[in-house]
């Protein structure tokens, strides 16, 4: 087996795919640990597709347990196999996705960071909406995230959305806000030494201090911590449904240790659909009626949930 872990450029990463193909013999497999080119579209260039897969592990990788293993339209049963035995014996845990846009856990841990953002542009002070991040559970608050990840690949998971979909995609309203710091200011994240955040020399960071002069802070009296908290987190849970809806997965239990294992989604929540249930089936429903009226098409629940019952 070979690992390709090249820079994230789908022409370096197919030479690399071609160049090693030359040295593998009819039994070895190729693994790409892409964050976000489809596997089926690299595997193009390849001379035995079958052979080829995803292994997506996170940042830090000796740190993060999630490997996603990707299966591209013609990779064989035998591959898939293969890498999962592959990832159990690097004591990691697997989950199967199939080759689609954001595959599963960056596709849900962008709802997070972009639900984050879109606070900002309401009107809430950024300190708070870090707070309220954390106090969630989660273990990184949405705005470092962004920067963490680089603006441009938040919004290019964006872009793969609104390729995928078509007439049907409705943007995020936190685009605008990505647009203005990353394409007009400059300020794509932490790589660049800035973003939401100001880096000093030794990497420490505060927020920039800036950032109010371009979304000021209106929304100041009487603000709705806990609903706050729960757009935070229906967001994610709601996506991790479309994605069971659409066959990115195809079991909830790997909705549920992707979630916790792969982005840090509240453990004491058991994982995104088991807090539907956590919070009430019937009640959480509702409550995503409410955002939807509220918010908008991005708080719609997938029919999915609205049929899934729960499993002890």
């Amino acid at each position: 087996m070979v690992i390709e872990a090249v820079f994230e450029n789908a022409n370096v990463k197919q030479k690399v795919i071609k160049e090693a193909e030359e040295h593998l013999d009819e039994y070895a497999f190729i693994g790409s640990n892409t964050l976000s080119i489809p596997i089926t579209k690299l595997a193009a260039v390849s001379n035995r597709p079958e052979n080829y897969i995803g292994l997506h592990f996170f940042h830090p990788a000796q740190q993060v347990p999630l490997v996603e293993i990707v299966k591209g339209e013609q990779t064989s049963p035998e591959t898939i196999a293969k890498s999962f035995d592959f990832v159990k014996a690097i004591n990691k845990i697997p989950i199967v996705v199939r080759d689609d846009w954001g595959f599963y856990a960056a596709r849900v841990q962008n709802t997070y960071i972009l639900e984050s953002i879109t606070m900002l542009l309401e009107g809430y002070p950024p300190a708070l909406i870090e707070n309220l991040g954390l106090q969630a559970g989660m273990p990184k608050s949405g705005l470092a995230f962004a920067d963490d990840l680089g603006l441009e690949l938040v919004q290019g998971y964006e872009h793969q959305a609104a390729v995928h979909y078509g007439s049907r995609y409705t943007q995020h309203p936190a685009v605008a806000a990505l647009q203005l710091l990353s394409n007009e200011l400059g300020r794509k994240g932490k790589n660049a030494s800035k973003g939401f955040y100001e880096y000093s020399e030794n990497g420490s960071r505060k927020i920039w201090q800036e950032l109010t002069h371009y979304f000021p802070t209106t929304s100041t009296q009487e603000i709705p911590q806990e609903r706050l908290i729960e757009r935070l987190l229906f967001a994610q849970v709601i996506e991790a449904g479309w994605c069971l809806q659409e066959g990115v997965l195809s079991t909830v239990p790997e909705a549920n240790l992707g979630s916790v294992y792969g982005w840090g989604f509240p453990a004491y929540k058991g994982g995104v659909i088991r807090y539907v249930f956590d919070y009430g089936k019937a009640n959480f429903v509702e409550r995503c009626k409410f955002f939807e009226q509220q918010h908008g098409e991005r708080f719609r629940l997938p029919p999915y949930l609205l049929k899934i019952e729960e499993i002890e």
